[in-house]
């Protein structure tokens, strides 16, 4: 309906604002998740959210090869993070891929537990934080 229109609208203009990569690939899974079942949308409006939330959604090779320095740190920080998170919290999978997906690129010079905690929050607002939520 016309509802859904403004609302592709909306969230093409929420995604064109955020300055921050990680930002728009956090909230677009997000939007992509919550809106799923409950908005139909036109093509054009699925492809910005599909293109953004696919490195999060897909599976990512857990097996990765870090050289010392920064990357290794951030990639120490972000695993001792994920072994000590719930595993069984119904967002626990999207954080994860979340942080991995956006190694190294998204958090070179940007703190990913403030990327993180904003993800979680798109989540929520989103509905996504739901059992029933595919």
């Amino acid at each position: 309906g016309s509802g859904d229109v403004e609302e592709a609208l909306r969230q093409a203009r929420a995604l064109g604002d955020e300055p921050c990569d990680a930002r728009r690939v956090g909230l677009a899974t997000a939007m992509f998740l919550g809106f799923c079942e409950r908005r139909t949308l036109t093509p054009a409006a699925w492809e910005p959210l599909t293109r953004l939330a696919r490195r999060v959604i897909e599976p990512w090779k857990a097996q990765r090869l870090v050289a010392t320095g920064p990357n290794l740190e951030r990639w120490r920080e972000i695993s001792l993070y994920l072994a000590q998170a719930d595993p069984c919290r119904p967002t626990a999978v999207l954080e994860r891929g979340f942080l991995y997906s956006g190694f190294p690129d998204l958090w070179r010079g940007r703190p990913w537990r403030e990327a993180l905690d904003r993800f979680q929050r798109d989540l929520a607002l989103f509905e996504v934080d739901r059992e029933d939520t595919p």
